[in-house]
C-alpha cells in the first residue's frame, strides 16, 4: 500500500510538473506577443502623437511671435478710445 501511494504521488508530481512547464511556455509566448504589441503601438501611435505635439507647439510660438510684433507696431490708444491691442480683444 505504501509503495503504491509513493508511485501515485510521484506520478502526480510528474504530471503537475509537465502541466506547469506547458503553462510557462504559453505565458512566455503571450509575453512575447504583448511585447510586440507594445513596440508596434510605440511606433504607430506614440511617435506620431509626439510629432504632432511638437508641430503644434512650434506653430503656437510662431503665432505668439506674430501677435507680439503686431502689437509692438500698433498705435497707442487715443484719449477716449477704449480699444485694446490686437489679439487681446474679447469677442462678443
Amino acid at each position: 500500500m505504501a509503495s503504491q501511494l509513493k508511485i501515485d504521488i510521484i506520478a502526480g508530481i510528474d504530471k503537475l510538473s509537465a502541466a506547469l512547464k506547458d503553462v510557462e511556455g504559453k505565458f512566455g509566448a503571450l509575453g512575447d506577443k504583448l511585447k510586440n504589441v507594445g513596440s508596434t503601438l510605440s511606433v504607430a501611435v506614440t511617435a506620431p502623437l509626439v510629432a504632432i505635439g511638437a508641430v503644434a507647439a512650434n506653430e503656437f510660438a510662431t503665432v505668439e511671435k506674430g501677435l507680439r510684433e503686431i502689437n509692438s507696431h500698433a498705435l497707442p490708444p487715443l484719449p477716449g478710445n477704449h480699444t485694446k491691442p490686437i489679439g487681446t480683444q474679447k469677442r462678443t
